[in-house]
This record gives structure tokens, sequence and C-alpha cells, in this order.
């Protein structure tokens, strides 16, 4: 797609180092922009968490987080202190990372994604204001209530996807990987009998280095099946399996 506005080198060279990005990804970040009508807005940070939001299922990355926690502090520094109902100057304190509410999408487990973001945003807003001796009640009393409310949902959709056939506890899922392990281990002489007699061009001479690799991939796959429960993701698991 032809960008409707040339952007220069020192433009791009800019926004590379704000959100620690290559021009490529901040190129397909414009289009996506150009093309919903709502133009992506590199040079106000603050705006870009929101603006991922309207635009990406994944959880905004942490470093356009960072650029505009970054954006917001200096703002927030360099922001005179205003005066209160009493005369004395009120507190500041600092701003959070947006969260746009219209984008958010409470179906399969979008919710507990969100929740957590921003939990880990008030976080972050919390360590701050004790770093920079800021008060620090209503921080900790909001990262009390969205940590509870975390909890929750989590619970709530590991519920949904019980009824929904989509979440086995992780006590039967380890218990079956053990069975299926030991299952796995067993097969193996069977296995590859029967993987060599489907292979018949494989020369006389060949059949026992292949028997040979067969057998150190399948034992390879059932040391992993054993060390199912240390594994924190089904992802990292497959990945490892598939790469045995």
């Amino acid at each position: 797609m032809a960008l409707n506005r040339k952007i220069t080198r020192e433009q791009y060279a800019k926004w590379e180092k704000l959100y620690r990005t290559k021009w490529r990804q901040l190129r397909r970040w414009y289009v996506c922009g150009e093309e919903r009508k709502d133009p992506c807005p590199f040079d106000r940070p603050d705006q870009m968490p929101a603006w991922w939001t309207r635009h990406f299922k994944q959880v905004c990355p942490s470093k356009i987080l960072e650029a505009a926690r970054d954006a917001q502090r200096v703002a927030l520094e360099a922001a005179p202190e205003v005066a209160g109902s009493n005369g004395a100057s009120e507190d500041r304190q600092p701003l959070r990372v947006p969260v746009d509410i219209e984008a958010l999408d409470v179906n399969e487990g979008e919710a507990v994604r969100r929740q957590r973001q921003l939990a880990g945003a008030i976080y972050n807003d919390l360590r701050e204001a004790y770093a920079k001796g800021w008060p620090t009640d209503k921080l900790q009393a909001d990262y009390i209530r969205a940590v509870k409310s975390l909890r929750e949902l989590e619970r709530d959709d590991r519920e949904d996807r019980v009824l929904r056939g989509k979440y086995l506890p992780r006590e039967i899922m380890e218990r079956d990987a053990t069975a299926a392990a030991d299952m796995l281990r067993s097969m193996h002489d069977s296995m590859v009998r029967r993987i060599l007699e489907k292979c018949h061009d494989v020369p006389t001479k060949y059949r026992q280095s292949v028997a040979d690799a067969l057998r150190d991939v399948l034992a390879a796959q059932g040391r992993i099946f054993q060390r199912f429960n240390q594994f924190t993701s089904s992802d990292d698991f497959l990945a490892e399996l598939t790469a045995a």
C-alpha cells in the first residue's frame, strides 16, 4: 500500500528509538491505521496503548507501554502542582497507561488478559510512587481491587471453559501424560518394526541405523512426557515435543 504521506528517515529513526522497533514494523502499524481511518499516533506515545487495543487482539507490547509511561512521566514532572480547594498544593499522582474500554472483548479469556494488563500497569505506578515518595494509599487500594477482580475473572473463565469442555485440571493432564509416556515406552519396539515394514525402499544395510534413530527420537519424546509437570504452558511442551 502506498503511504498517504511521506515519512522521512529522521521520523523513522526517532520512532525506532522511541518504540525500540524496526522501521518495517512501524510501517505496518502506519498502514493499519490508514486503512482503518485511525492513524497511528507515533508522536503521542501516551495514546499508543489505546490505539493498539483498538486494532489488535494481542496484549499491547511492553515496549509501547514503556514508551507511554516515559511520556507520561515527563509530562507529569513538567506539570506545575495544582492548588486544592484548601489552597494547599495537591499531591501529584502518576498517570496510568490508558485502557480502551470499547476495545475489550470478554470472550475467550480476553477479559482476563486485559485485567492482568491493568493490574500490571497499576503495580508499575505503585513502584514509581514508592520510589519518588508520592502518596500510595489510593494506588494500593486500586491495586488490591484490580488483583481481586483478576482472581474473580480467572475463576469465572476457568469455570466457563470447564462447562464448554475446554479446560482440564492440571492433575488430570499430568496423570494422562504419565500414562501416555508409559504406553509409548512399551510400544517402542513395535512402533519401530511397523515403521520399517512400511519403508520398503530402505536398503537392508541402513535399516538398523534407521531403527536406532527412531528409538532415539521416541526415547527423547518419552523423557519430555515425564517432565510434563515442569512445563508452564502447553505451547512450550508442544514446541519441545516437536523439536525432539
